[in-house]
């Protein structure tokens, strides 16, 4: 190459690194004007009545996690994310009792039900069939949120021959 275009290829990486230099420059008065304005307002007081001033900050659950990971549910926490076996497992914690109530029910009528009277047959099936079909249908979300969970939040599914096992 001739020496004049290394001379400006010199100078063109001169002109690169003096503005890189300036842009730098223009970052730190913006960052520093910033400083200057906390500082400011520090020193007027507008700090001193936030919610918590002087505790120290509350710790994250799962803060011990690698930064990845604790940064992760951090986001997504605070963008309003729940795990879908979290939603489903509100939603079993609603239906357990209608569970519950129902196997209560056919309990209670087998205590005092006459097994020779068709009437008193035909409502134990009733309540057994109910018991059955509400136990059925949250045993398949159990499972579901089992399936999805972290093992140690698995829950215990009913069981569904209970009313049999009663008798």
């Amino acid at each position: 190459m001739p020496r004049d275009k290394w001379q400006e290829r010199r100078a063109q990486a001169a002109n690169r690194a003096v503005r890189a230099q300036r842009s730098g420059t223009r970052l730190d008065m913006i960052e520093s004007r910033i400083e200057q304005e906390i500082r400011a307002a520090q020193e007027r007081g507008e700090f001193d009545n936030l919610p918590g001033y002087g505790k120290p900050l509350p710790k994250d659950p799962g803060y011990d996690l690698d930064n990845g990971t604790w940064m992760a549910n951090r986001v997504l926490k605070e963008a309003g994310f729940v795990p879908d076996w979290i939603e489903l497992r509100k939603e079993i914690a609603s239906e357990r009792d209608a569970v519950r109530n129902a196997l209560e029910a056919y309990r209670e009528r087998a205590r005092t039900a006459d097994r020779s009277n068709p009437a008193d047959v035909a409502d134990l099936e009733r309540l057994e069939s109910r018991y059955v079909e509400l136990a059925t249908a949250i045993n398949a979300k159990i499972d579901q949120h089992n399936s999805r969970c972290p093992s140690s939040q698995t829950l215990t599914s009913f069981v569904e021959d209970a009313t049999r096992r009663w008798q």
